[in-house]
């Protein structure tokens, strides 16, 4: 497997062949929020699980990315199966900005997506400095 060249820049093209042959479907939105970039990943059925959370946990990771990138934030949710309870990342984000807007935009379109029953979110103590919470 010939794995594509890492993005130099916000303008470079996905190679969405190898995403659809790789991973089929877990791209889902090739998000613009102004000059940043947004490329947002889930499975229908890690939708289908948050959707039913009571509550999401968000967090921000800074070092796993590289430029033209800043941050992989993801969206955790308490899943159970049997008498096992965990929390499971279930939606990822690797965002060019961490702006109150950026954050909005992207959890904008996830709720969009997910239709949730929750009502409380958590993020994380980084995030909060640049986010003054989410509103339906």
């Amino acid at each position: 497997m010939d794995r594509p060249k890492d993005p130099s820049d916000l303008h470079d093209e996905l190679d969405l062949d190898f995403l659809e042959r790789h991973a089929p479907g877990f791209l889902r939105r090739d998000l613009l929020v102004g000059d940043r970039r947004h490329l947002i990943f889930f499975t229908e059925r890690q939708l289908d699980l948050l959707a039913k959370a009571k509550t999401w946990y968000m967090d921000g990771t800074f070092r796993c990315v590289n430029h033209p990138w800043k941050q992989m934030f993801s969206i955790h949710g308490f899943v159970k199966s049997g008498q096992r309870i965990k929390q499971v990342p279930l939606v990822f984000a690797i965002m060019s900005g961490k702006s109150q807007e950026d954050y909005y935009q992207v959890m904008s379109l996830i709720v969009l997506f997910a239709k949730p029953i929750c009502t409380l979110f958590y993020l994380d103590r980084a995030m909060q400095s640049s986010h003054h919470g989410f509103k339906r």
